[in-house]
């Protein structure tokens, strides 16, 4: 009952090596033949067959059952809805983002005929799965539209994330995901909290929020569904690889995972060419080949000697090997001394007779000389079976020191996967660095900045006082020119309006001096609304520093100023401007706004530029309505 040539076409290598060894085992006397048969046919069963009385044949079991033959292990339910497979049970659960169904075993090893088998793929008929995969014990399991396996390849075709820990514990909401919190920046937690803030007030969708989320988060190799499931980028996309060589649908990485993915196998990132190993290798230690590729399984060296000690067992039995030169010398061995024996009783027997030839002698010369061939074949089982047990032990002992070497692979690809994470988290580390280096930069760039203008309307502001309280320019502090940042035609525009004010006041020209009741802009309003007399005329030239004109003939006269681009402008009543500026009437900075105004008339600025100038001191504060229409009317507004 060795393997048979059907055996070989319709089970897996591991199935296969089971028939073998429970023949192996009946023929070291273990177990009774009859066991054995029966342990083989619930192997053929599984598989849709019997191999008949003595193992060599091929019969169809009924194609819509999947029960085992007489002496198989028998599984209940199990073993009719294919849960049950040459004498395990497996338990299926729900698939991961893929819908993949997988079918597990509690059991991970079993004994057989003193020899230690993993459990591997569950390759019973599933009906309900016909033309789709399963994932069992490692493996994924490809079904034909009959619902029989066909294959099982190393690998799954299915990745299920991870629930994230206080998403589990109930503290997502209040403390964001365990996830978020242990891997991001704070500037892109901040990012992250300031999105859910804003869909927790209605301002944004949650779908929205998470989206925008994830867009930051696929920048560190992970995202978050709304349920709190994690998903890892590198992990998805190694399925996705898989299932794309074995002709299976994927989804779409979004722009944001595709350049993550991208940057980390050495691809480009928002549009620039980014060499990963390059940017590890920065990192010096940990760089796998130099920062090379992860490392690839070419095998084990003892795969060949494996291979060979499996072929000579599966093609090896009793028959073949009475053929052979060991069993040939055997039985030449115990032949001769049959023979020999014989001829000892046929003698023996003969002296007794006198030589004379009987039936009996012969039978029991025969009987003697059948005894000899009784222990050739009991010898030569024994040393069958001693050589068959050989090659067992060592096909077991290449099989281990190859899964030695798988496992050693497995240790150094997990080495290569940690050294690599842990530069890519430096190298995270650097741009975060770097980053806030450029923020820091900006704000100590915006600060200084800020400062220079500061000291500028300072300085400025300290010219126009020295000025207006009759200095002259030869006598300022050159530092404090440098400062203002007024060029000498500036400076020369506001000394020459000063000196013309001072010369106003020498000649008596002068605004009254007690502060009238209205104010500065219930004047105006009481003027636009016709109100015309002593206290708002008054009024008005106090503020103003100019009697007020209604338009008519009898208008006050000034001496008018014209620049380059045609403006004129009026000059204002110094001492009146002096006052209300120095009380505060006008705004905060209207020294320092009327000295630009004066400044850029001087330098040609048209009446556009003026205003806006004007305008801008309103709407920052540094003006009030007051200041502005001093200005204002200086312009012919």
């Amino acid at each position: 009952m060795a393997v048979s040539k059907y055996d070989k076409e319709n089970l897996s290598q591991k199935d296969q090596d089971r028939i073998a060894a429970v023949t192996a085992a009946a023929e070291r006397g273990e177990m009774s033949w009859a066991d054995a048969h029966n342990e083989a046919e619930s192997i053929r069963s599984n598989a849709g067959y019997s191999g008949g009385r003595y193992g060599n044949e091929y019969n169809s079991n009924d194609r819509g059952s999947s029960s085992g033959s007489s002496g198989g292990s028998s599984g209940g339910s199990n073993q009719n809805n294919g849960l049950h497979f040459n004498g395990i049970d497996y338990t299926q659960t729900g698939g991961g983002i893929y819908g993949v169904p997988t079918i597990n075993s509690d059991v991970k090893n079993y004994k057989q005929g003193g020899v230690t088998y993993q459990v591997g793929a569950n390759m019973a008929r599933r009906p309900d799965l016909a033309g789709k995969i399963a994932i069992s014990n490692g493996y994924t399991v490809f079904y034909d539209d009959n619902g029989y396996a066909t294959r099982a390849v190393k690998g799954v075709a299915d990745y299920t994330p991870h629930l994230d820990i206080n998403a589990g514990n109930g503290t997502y909401n209040s403390a964001g995901a365990w996830t978020d919190n242990e891997i991001l920046t704070k500037n892109d937690k901040d990012t992250i909290d300031k999105y859910r803030k804003l869909a927790s007030e209605g301002k944004m969708s949650w779908a929205d929020a998470n989206a925008k989320a994830n867009a930051i988060r696929s920048g560190y190799g992970y995202t978050i569904d709304s349920k709190g499931n994690v998903t890892d980028l590198l992990a998805k996309s190694t399925v996705d690889a898989r299932r794309q060589q074995w002709g299976l649908d994927t989804s779409s990485p979004s722009d944001a995972q595709q350049n993550f993915l991208n940057l980390w196998n050495g691809g480009s990132s928002g549009g620039q060419s980014i060499d990963m190993d390059s940017i590890l290798s920065m990192f010096g230690q940990g760089n796998f080949g130099g920062g090379g590729s992860a490392p690839e399984w070419q095998g084990s060296q003892w795969d060949d000697l494996l291979n060979q000690v499996a072929n000579e067992l599966a093609t090896m039995n009793y028959e073949d090997w009475t053929k052979g030169d060991q069993y040939k010398a055997l039985a030449e061995r115990y032949g001769n001394q049959g023979r020999m024996s014989m001829q000892d009783v046929l003698g023996q027997i003969s002296s007794r007779t006198g030589g004379l030839a009987s039936s009996y002698a012969a039978t029991a010369a025969q009987q003697e000389y059948n005894q000899f061939m009784s222990q050739l074949e009991d010898v030569a089982r024994q040393m069958y079976s001693s050589d068959r047990s050989d090659l067992l032990d060592k096909a077991n002992m290449y099989r281990q020191l190859g899964q030695d070497d798988y496992d050693k692979y497995l240790d150094d690809l997990g080495q290569w996967n940690t050294d690599r994470n842990f530069q890519y988290g430096a190298y995270r580390d650097s741009v975060e660095d770097q980053r806030y280096a450029d923020e820091t930069a900006w704000e100590r760039e915006k600060y200084g900045n800020t400062q220079s203008e500061n000291q500028k309307s300072a300085a400025q502001d300290r010219i126009a006082a020295y000025l207006a309280a009759g200095g002259k320019i030869a006598d300022l502090d050159q530092d404090l020119i440098a400062a203002s940042g007024l060029t000498t035609s500036e400076l020369s525009a506001q000394e020459k309006y000063y000196t013309q004010q001072a010369a106003k006041k020498s000649t008596g020209s002068s605004s009254g001096s007690s502060k009238p009741r209205l104010t500065a802009a219930q004047t105006v309003e009481a003027l636009e609304k016709g109100i015309v007399n002593d206290s708002t005329l008054a009024a008005y030239e106090y503020y103003f520093g100019q009697p007020y004109d209604d338009g008519s003939e009898n208008k006050s006269t000034k001496k008018s100023f014209v620049n380059g681009s045609g403006v004129t402008a009026t000059p204002l009543d110094y001492d009146t401007i002096k006052k209300n500026s120095e009380a505060g009437n006008y705004g905060r900075k209207y020294g320092m706004v009327l000295g630009e105004i004066q400044a850029k008339f001087a330098k040609g600025a048209d009446a556009g530029t003026l205003a806006d100038i004007i305008d801008k001191a309103l709407k920052n504060g540094d003006i009030n309505e007051a200041g502005a229409d001093t200005l204002l009317r200086a312009l012919g507004y």
